[in-house]
């Protein structure tokens, strides 16, 4: 079996374990460079690859390791912060109206569902936090990854009070803003990017 990234190629003699591909992996790749997915076998593998290994290494001859530098990492960790905002915003609204009535099953459902994608948005913009030299309005993110995980905290307690009508208030007042707001700060971000490169 061999395992390659760019111009680095290790060929193991004997059939490695997961643990062993693993660690090669990790050493190859560096502190500077972000795993993206994998080629195994000329079958490109993005969810689960460490599963996918499991199952198959016995049949897998060659693993290639496609990764993205510091910029194209965080440009897709953006990306994907502003695609998830703005959906919020157009579904929120919605909700907050249900939690006001009584809410349902379904409802329910997309509260948790609301709760772990509060959580995710606060890991993503709490990445962007760690890496100063690559991202501007820091500041910015900082501010709206402490926020986050303060009106987290509010929802959740307004939720074990079974406060409802409080729980529709902060998704309408506060919660639906930081979203806006991150909207605001990614498509400024993106013009900006984009004039550098024209230029």
């Amino acid at each position: 079996m061999e395992l390659v990234y760019e111009s680095t190629k290790i060929q193991f003699d004997t059939r490695p374990t997961i643990d062993m591909i693993m660690e090669s992996m990790i050493e190859m790749l560096g502190e500077d460079q972000f795993f993206s997915h994998l080629i195994v076998d000329q079958q490109e593998i993005y969810e689960d690859p460490e599963s996918y290994l499991v199952d198959c290494l016995d049949e897998i001859e060659s693993i290639e390791i496609k990764a993205k530098n510091v910029t194209e990492f965080m440009n897709d960790v953006l990306l994907s912060a502003l695609d998830y905002s703005q959906r919020a915003v157009v579904a929120l609204p919605q909700l907050a109206h249900d939690f006001r009535q009584l809410p349902s099953s379904r409802n329910f459902n997309d509260f948790f569902h609301m709760l772990e994608g509060m959580e995710w948005l606060h890991q993503a913009v709490s990445l962007v936090d760690s890496f100063p030299d690559e991202i501007e309005n820091r500041n910015q993110y900082k501010v709206i990854s402490v926020y986050l995980e303060i009106l987290a905290q509010k929802i959740q307690d307004a939720f074990t009070l079974r406060n409802y009508s409080l729980i529709a208030s902060i998704i309408e007042k506060e919660l639906i803003s930081i979203y806006e707001s991150i909207e605001e700060i990614n498509q400024v971000l993106y013009v900006s990017q984009n004039r550098e490169e024209w230029h």
